[in-house]
């Protein structure tokens, strides 16, 4: 898709114009990297920018949502490796799972919490609930904890220690 272009001055749709050349100089570069090479300099900014949730302005920080724009080749990168791994993702594919897998979303989820509820309420059934929600995850988390949570999990190596040292 053609989506927005990253700071480099890259658009997605700059890709569709290279030559096969040019793509085996990108494949090589991301092999290294992925063999533990660093990440050039030039692909480790992104912008981010800031909406409010509600549509009216604020500069409450709860009420923001941030948008990060990375570079292209990175996101191509992380399509890619995506790609690789939906026979892996699709064994964590479980009915009451809304995020991670393909074809699933948000949406869903409320959809199916408002059926359930909607069934109870009908049937004259006590219900509760709870949700978990990542909070501005990129700059909370434990990376040490995910490196580990997904090798034990069976993500390839490789693939864990070249998205992490992005975030790094």
């Amino acid at each position: 898709p053609h989506t927005s272009g990253g700071l480099v001055g890259w658009s997605p749709i700059d890709f569709s114009i290279l030559s096969l050349d040019a793509f085996s100089w990108l494949a090589l570069l991301l092999n290294n990297i992925e063999a533990g090479r660093p990440w050039p300099e030039g692909l480790l900014h992104g912008k981010a920018s800031s909406m409010s949730k509600t549509g009216e302005a604020t500069c409450e920080p709860s009420q923001l949502r941030t948008l990060l724009l990375l570079p292209v080749l990175y996101r191509k990168w992380a399509k890619g490796k995506l790609h690789m791994l939906k026979p892996w993702i699709a064994e964590w594919d479980l009915d009451n799972l809304f995020a991670g897998t393909c074809g699933k979303g948000a949406d869903d989820a409320w959809y199916v919490t408002a059926s359930l509820i909607e069934h109870a309420t009908m049937m004259g059934q006590k219900y509760s609930g709870y949700i978990v929600d990542i909070r501005k995850c990129f700059d909370q988390i434990s990376r040490p904890l995910v490196s580990y949570i997904l090798l034990a999990a069976g993500m390839p190596h490789q693939v864990v220690d070249t998205y992490l040292r992005f975030h790094d």
